[in-house]
């Protein structure tokens, strides 16, 4: 080989890897063609539990390996009058060592917006595919007490346009629809709930919006075990009013209050309750944000007919920045509900869900990710039927994408 083409191919070997480094693995996680964006992620996680059938009388501890590949896209860009999104993602769970348990599960995901003129559209809609394990008393005798592993389809969408009539006002309406649909012979209740709203909002000043909305729907429950009874249908009507506030550059959110009134087409005794909500943000400093949410509802069961419960739920998020990079920084939560069912068909319970974790984050780049949280779980009942258990719970993230 003479001197001058060990030249040439020591040229070429340089020019391609320089090539290969100026491809950086940013410029194959974001496909721009015309208008419209595809980025491809996937995230991996390894996570040690100490009761993964969430059943303090079987509890099974183990290593569970979870690999999710999935791809965004975008019609448009923020701001724009029209942006259309839409993103399908694949996760795929191995336990290390309970194999029967492994699970594949599939979510899309798709939203849109629209403005034209006085009118402003938004629309969204969910459609998942489950297989994991279900806790408490949701159980297989076969299995000592262990969760059952239970498919299962869960649907969601909203739609809401909304109407300006001038600078400080406008009204507002839209249909939602949410379902849950297991596998048969699973006993649990298939539920489904369509509902409307219709509301108005006034501007009090530039960042304080006062509203109010009326909505009424209808719950359907049906049985996936032949001698399971149909559970009646239920309607419920409720009204609120609310504010959604930006004081400053630190505190921020929204604030609603109202009333609910239900009722079974059997004619048993629901619960009419008031209903709030609160979501309220603080900066305490330019490192260290705080949230606090709270929420009081009411749910149809879906393990007994005839029964509903009212949902109270508090929860407070803590994120800190360690360091001025902004790329690493810890977060911590703190959350506890109670739901109280009753029923005539069913004996009365009391619920109780507390919840805590801890974690730390830190951002390679944009695209690049990676987290390690610790979590507690605990859960009681005053129905021992509906069965208490704690679960520990270590995690590590990697994601790669935006």
């Amino acid at each position: 080989m003479t001197h001058t083409r060990i030249i040439l191919i020591g040229a070429s070997l340089t020019t391609c890897f320089n090539a290969a480094r100026a491809l950086e693995a940013k410029d194959l996680l974001s496909y721009r063609f015309g208008k419209t964006t595809f980025q491809p992620r996937v995230a991996v996680s390894s996570a040690y539990s100490d009761n993964i059938t969430y059943n303090d009388r079987a509890s099974l501890t183990d290593v569970i390996t979870s690999i999710a590949p999935g791809v965004g896209m975008t019609l448009g860009t923020p701001g724009d009058d029209t942006v259309f999104t839409a993103g399908y993602q694949l996760e795929q769970l191995f336990y290390a060592d309970n194999d029967p348990f492994n699970a594949q599960n599939h979510s899309i995901q798709i939203s849109g917006h629209l403005d034209r003129n006085r009118f402003d559209y938004d629309g969204s809609a969910s459609f998942q595919r489950l297989s994991t394990l279900l806790g408490g008393s949701i159980s297989d005798p076969l299995l000592l007490g262990t969760s059952l592993k239970v498919g299962r389809f869960v649907y969601g969408t909203t739609h809401v346009l909304d109407y300006t009539l001038s600078d400080k006002t406008g009204v507002y309406a839209g249909p939602t629809y949410n379902a849950v649909d297991y596998d048969r012979g699973t006993p649990l209740f298939d539920l489904n709930t369509v509902a409307g709203v219709a509301g108005f909002r006034y501007g009090l000043t530039p960042k304080t919006h006062l509203f109010g909305e009326m909505s009424y729907g209808q719950s359907e429950v049906d049985p996936n075990r032949p001698g399971d009874p149909k559970g009646p249908s239920s309607a419920f009507l409720s009204g609120s009013i609310g504010s959604k506030f930006d004081f400053s550059s630190k505190i921020s959110g929204v604030v609603r209050v109202g009333y609910e009134t239900r009722s079974f087409s059997n004619d048993a005794s629901a619960p009419s309750e008031p209903v709030v909500s609160a979501a309220i943000s603080y900066k305490l400093s330019h490192k260290i944000a705080t949230s606090l949410n709270y929420s009081r509802r009411s749910a149809t069961s879906i393990q007994f007919s005839s029964q509903t419960a009212v949902v109270d739920s508090i929860g407070l998020t803590l994120t800190q920045q360690i360091g001025n990079t902004g790329k690493f920084g810890a977060n911590a939560g703190l959350a506890y509900q109670t739901s109280s069912y009753v029923s005539n068909t069913a004996a009365s319970r009391t619920d109780e869900h507390i919840s805590a974790n801890i974690g730390f984050f830190y951002n390679f780049q944009l695209w690049l990710k990676s987290g390690l949280t610790y979590s507690n779980i605990q859960t009681s009942s005053s129905l021992p039927a509906a069965l208490a258990y704690t679960e520990n719970r270590v995690a590590l993230v990697i994601s790669v994408g935006y």
